[in-house]
């Protein structure tokens, strides 16, 4: 249950007053029997606050220097998302009720500090911080904070020693701070008794987005009981089953909220009586998860779960299970996809659930095409381009609950997109942060690490494609030479197909072909392959319909343009089609814009062209019967409520015509 729910308010009293002097701090006798307190008198070079405490921000400026802890925020990204956290956790210190001090001195006044308690993982818990002129109370969660209370004080002065209190006994919460003899304090009360969770100190991120320091001189925690910090799972991956020396593998991935070992359990029985079992793994280094590789039935569907255990305290959890469904031999197959998720501060996106619920059959894949909560945005974006901020975002997103309660059932493997490269829009091979490539293989589960790859189910062979780490700038001079794959990954896509024996090709691709409409009046070239790289554009067009004038069909399902249409791209040689190849711009799952065709493009269905609503692509294939198997192509709205269907279904022939 989220915090939200279990916290409410029901009075607030605000005072401020003038002491002289410092006040102590209220001490309990008889009852508080565990506590600690930190002076922070470690050596001049010491690299971290020391194995108390944990920051998923890795690579921030941060340590021990001339007797206080320091944290260093850089500047800040003009386009930022407000009131992004970055906690410290005070492991093993979890409590229900608290009495808790920071005693800090802040560099840049719009840094808001202050303390967090009732953690429950990486994202979820409530804090009092100072922010220029007032004391607040707010619930962090995964994608959003909710202010719950404000005090007014005396506006916080840069470099000024404060000293932060914050007392919860049974249902009353009171937070005081004290500056120079000025002692200004808050108090809230809840209906019910509050959670156990995980206590620390916070940052969030500075208002006028400057570099920003917080130094701390003393930390104390006092509580009836303090206990371990258990690991939680942020998120759980089943990655896309491939084909390693006859073996047909699936690699799993487990993020963890604090530095853990993990153990992978699987079994071909739901309740893994007799499951087999990975070693530890360590989840101890940035950015905290763990992999394996295991190998899957061809006959039955298998089921795993991981054992984390927290390597400070040795405390142990078990996540969910999972299930890999059995490679369908003949049976009907659906495929999903989908991208594009603005998350933050954004409604629930009910896609997920509603792909769920309008498969006929379990999914047997997911693809999600990149515009992981567009980490790189002009709205919204990560605090700074830098890879612990990218895994934060990129982890928040995979932890959306909604998305998790799809990929327990259905193996999931991503394209990664413009936003997810950085640090702009549309970018390209000459700017992609070179980080990202290495960061995702820490965190995704994809069968490779290139950024594309290949799934057999059947006689279906899936290809994804990246259209950003290998491309040319869009503004490069077009030529035969020009390409957005790569000639690596192009060669690739023709040796694989060529020497495929399947009888669909579904081309899964962030990126689209077809045109995408430009504001009048723009300069910037439609971000696609017909416009921005148009040799290669005939190119990739010559090879689809090779196969598909050979007996077999090829699909394109794409994202990145934020909207759900489908285009019917014509023979390069200018010759007509009875069939020709069929892209399915499915996109995007909840994005803030949306951009439809160009005007006029004549490769656009009229009847199925959405635009201005949530939605992801569903592709159902028919049973191998004799004579008349199917293709569907479906729009499944991502509302909660409503139709379900945002165009007609288009079905296909399986073979195409000839």
């Amino acid at each position: 249950m989220s915090l939200a729910r279990r916290w409410t308010r029901r009075a607030f009293i605000a005072t401020a007053a003038t002491a002289v002097g410092l006040i102590g701090l209220k001490r309990y006798t008889g009852d508080i029997h565990k506590s600690s307190a930190f002076d922070f008198g470690s050596p001049a070079d010491a690299s971290s606050w020391g194995k108390d405490w944990f920051s998923t921000h890795y690579e921030r400026r941060q340590g021990v220097e001339h007797g206080r802890a320091f944290l260093t925020l850089p500047e800040g990204l003009p386009t930022t998302a407000p009131d992004q956290p970055v906690p410290i956790f005070q492991l093993d210190h979890d409590c229900r009720t608290f009495e808790l001090r920071l005693m800090f001195t802040v560099d840049n006044p719009t840094l808001r500090p202050g303390l967090l308690f009732a953690g429950r993982g990486a994202h979820d818990y409530l804090a009092a911080t100072v922010e220029g002129d007032q004391l607040v109370l707010s619930q962090f969660g995964r994608a959003s904070r909710r202010v719950l209370a404000k005090a007014p004080i005396h506006a916080m002065r840069a470099k000024a020693l404060h000293d932060l209190r914050l007392s919860l006994r049974g249902t009353r919460l009171e937070a005081t701070l004290i500056e120079s003899g000025r002692t200004q304090r808050l108090v809230h009360e809840f209906d019910i008794i509050p959670i156990r969770g995980a206590v620390g100190v916070l940052a969030v991120a500075p208002t006028n987005l400057s570099a920003a320091t917080l130094e701390v001189s003393r930390y104390e925690v006092h509580s009836e009981r303090l206990s371990d910090t258990p690991p939680l799972a942020t998120y759980l991956i089943s990655g896309p089953p491939y084909i390693e020396a006859d073996q047909r593998l699936v690699r799993l991935r487990v993020g963890t909220s604090i530095p853990c070992e993990v153990r992978f359990e699987w079994a071909n029985d739901r309740s893994l009586a007799d499951a087999r079992s990975s070693n530890w793994i360590s989840a101890a280094a940035p950015p905290f998860t763990a992999t394996t590789q295991i190998a899957v039935n061809s006959s039955a569907p298998t089921y795993w779960r991981a054992q984390l255990r927290s390597i400070s305290s040795q405390k142990t959890t078990m996540t969910p299970v999972h299930t890999i469904p059995a490679p369908p031999t003949g049976a009907p197959l659906t495929l999903v996809a989908g991208s594009c998720v603005e998350f933050y501060d954004e409604r629930p996106t009910y896609g997920y659930r509603r792909l769920l619920a309008a498969s006929a059959t379990p999914p047997a894949m997911m693809v999600y095409q990149g515009d992981l909560g567009y980490a790189n945005n002009r709205y919204h974006s990560c605090y700074a381009a830098a890879e612990d901020f990218f895994a934060d975002r990129f982890i928040r997103f995979l932890a959306d609950p909604l998305f998790a309660e799809l990929r327990r059932t259905v193996p999931t493997g991503f394209t990664l997109d413009d936003h997810d490269y950085g640090p702009r829009n549309n970018a390209d091979r000459t700017d992609a942060a070179p980080w990202v490539p290495p960061l995702w293989k820490r965190v995704g589960a994809d069968p490779t690490s290139l950024g594309y790859y290949d799934v057999v189910l059947d006689d279906v062979h899936c290809l994804t494609l990246d259209g950003r780490r290998y491309a040319d700038p869009i503004t490069t001079e077009n030529s035969a030479a020009k390409t957005k794959l790569g000639l690596r990954q192009r060669d690739w896509l023709e040796r694989t197909m060529a020497s495929s024996p399947a009888s669909l090709f579904v081309i899964f691709s962030a990126d689209i072909f077809a045109s995408r409409y430009t504001v009048p009046g723009s300069t910037n070239i439609p971000d696609c392959f017909s416009s921005g790289w148009p040799d290669e554009y005939r190119y990739l067009m010559a090879l689809f319909y090779r196969h598909q004038l050979g007996g077999k069909r090829v699909l394109i399902l794409s994202g990145d343009a934020h909207s759900l249409r489908i285009h019917y791209h014509p023979r390069p040689d200018g010759q007509a089609s009875r069939d020709p190849v069929v892209e399915f711009i499915c996109s995007g799952l909840r994005p803030r814009h949306w951009f439809g065709a160009a005007t006029g493009d004549p490769t656009v269905d009229p009847k199925r062209n959405v635009i201005g609503k949530a939605g992801a692509g569903m592709l159902a294939i028919a049973e191998a019967t004799v004579g008349d198997r199917s293709v569907t192509l479906r729009a499944i709205s991502g509302e909660a409520a409503g139709v379900t269907d945002l165009f007609p279904p288009l079905t296909l022939p399986f073979r195409p015509r000839k």
